[in-house]
């Protein structure tokens, strides 16, 4: 064994087996340098393995500590009834309260996921702005290509291969962040009247979308583990036909599922045989917590049959909307469909954003943001464990930065959104996630901010609300 994995294996059984408790802070790394007689470097290693576990959780100026080892039992929202039926979406008129409350500078925010300043490369980007301005005297009298810049598609080409895609830039549509490029897949690939299979639950923001593209849905279940159940898809398929399955195999919202490879090219051939398109949003897929790049399934799509969509808005910069599709076998459709609704995306936007990309910086940033939000999901994890009455069933997600939270007895999850919203706090309600107005047990939490002293606050009033 190396190392750094005897100090993993030495901290991990402690804890598993109650020798360190919750709360305990573990021994300094100098002091664990010496224990062990190696570098201070192989201790961080080992300390960062047990923090992507959920086992410690690291305190700024504070050192480690040990995490509230209470794992509690899996959330289960596909315990609910499933219809199976299509339906018309009718947008939640939450959904819009939670966007602007989170956007509110004096509230904890545990409702929206907007990537905290600190997060982000804000220096270089600024600098790639200044940049832009200083070497681009014509950028304020041109449009982009409808397509988007070629620089930028080839930046993004290159990313993608890191994902295990092979994809040229001539197959790259630069959008107005994920939205649109999802909003460009649906019309595409469904079109009004059509039938999708979706998640549930599943990101209120495309329930919207949904609704004002006039498409038929039916909700599939999801659970936190293995993501959409291809089981009770298939059910469906063999009774009636649908257009396209829309899905993220990748840290999902809300419930952080990463699918399985197995399933997903199960998917894959599900799509073959039944003749349905698969729209794959992957905008948390570059949000692991162990450093490693997530497969989309539209690296095993040898049919060009996936619609990819993306952005930068979660892991670079929310306002640059720089966000781009890989459509398949429907580009010139999409394409027709850009160059009619909005001509082309930002030029200035997306040369900042290529700048940055060739700068070298992505890969140095993506590190530490990924170490970050891992840091913050747990730490928000242990309180909501500490401070929940027990029987509180919270996901643990190796990626993204959401938990989904359910809890027992008769409190409506919109009550208390309602209650949290008159005390600065907001939350998501579990029915916005959901056509058929289902989970009124659960609530999404956000992560995508320091858990500080006033986030830690809310989560404790809300554990007092629900006792």
């Amino acid at each position: 064994m190396y190392k750094y994995e005897q100090i993993y294996d030495y901290f991990s059984d402690a804890i598993t087996e109650g020798k360190l408790k919750p709360g305990n802070k573990l021994p300094s790394l100098r002091h664990v340098a010496s224990q062990f007689s190696c570098a201070m470097s192989v201790c961080i290693q080992a300390f960062e393995a047990l923090e992507y576990r959920g086992l410690v959780l690291a305190i700024e100026k504070s050192g480690f500590f040990v995490a509230n080892a209470q794992p509690g039992s899996p959330p289960r929202p596909e315990r609910d009834h499933f219809s199976f039926r299509f339906a018309k979406t009718r947008a939640n008129t939450f959904t819009q309260r939670i966007v602007d409350a989170s956007l509110q500078s004096d509230v904890a925010n545990l409702g929206g996921a907007i990537p905290h300043a600190s997060l982000l490369p804000q220096h270089k980007l600024q600098q790639q702005m200044n940049r832009v301005l200083r070497t681009q005297p014509n950028l304020w009298s041109r449009y982009a290509p409808p397509q988007g810049e070629p620089s930028l598609r080839r930046e993004i080409a290159h990313l993608m291969l890191h994902k295990g895609v092979s994809v040229s830039p001539e197959e790259i549509i630069v959008t107005n962040g994920c939205m649109e490029a999802l909003s460009l897949a649906i019309q595409s690939a469904v079109g009004p009247g059509g039938v999708i299979a979706v998640e549930s639950p599943m990101f209120f923001g495309i329930i919207v979308l949904l609704e004002v593209l006039q498409v038929r849905v039916i909700e599939i279940p999801t659970t936190p583990t293995t993501g959409i159940d291809l089981d009770a898809l298939e059910s469906v398929l063999s009774s009636q036909s649908i257009d396209a399955c829309m899905l993220s195999a990748n840290f999902q919202n809300p419930l952080g599922a990463a699918m399985p490879s197995e399933n997903k090219r199960r998917l894959l051939q599900m799509a073959e045989q039944y003749q349905f398109s698969i729209i794959e949003d992957d905008v948390f897929g570059e949000c692991s917590f162990d450093g490693r790049p997530s497969v989309p399934i539209k690296k095993y799509d040898e049919t060009r049959n996936v619609l990819f969509c993306s952005s930068f808005s979660k892991t670079i910069c929310p306002s640059l909307r720089a966000g781009w599709l890989i459509a398949g076998k429907q580009l010139d459709n999409c394409l027709n469909l850009k160059l009619a609704q909005t001509l082309g995306s930002p030029v200035a936007t997306q040369l900042v954003m290529t700048g940055f990309l060739e700068s070298g910086g992505y890969v140095a940033h993506m590190r530490r943001f990924q170490k970050q939000i891992a840091r913050q999901t747990f730490q928000l994890r242990d309180l909501v464990l500490r401070h929940f009455p027990r029987g509180t069933k919270v996901t643990a997600p190796r990626g993204g930065y959401f938990l989904w939270v359910e809890y027992e007895g008769d409190i409506d999850a919109v009550t208390l959104f309602e209650r949290a919203l008159q005390h600065k706090i907001v939350i998501s309600p579990g029915p916005v996630f959901s056509v058929e107005n289902r989970f009124h047990y659960a609530m999404r939490l956000s992560s995508a901010g320091p858990v500080d002293d006033r986030i830690a606050s809310a989560v404790k009033q809300l554990g007092q609300w629900i006792r």
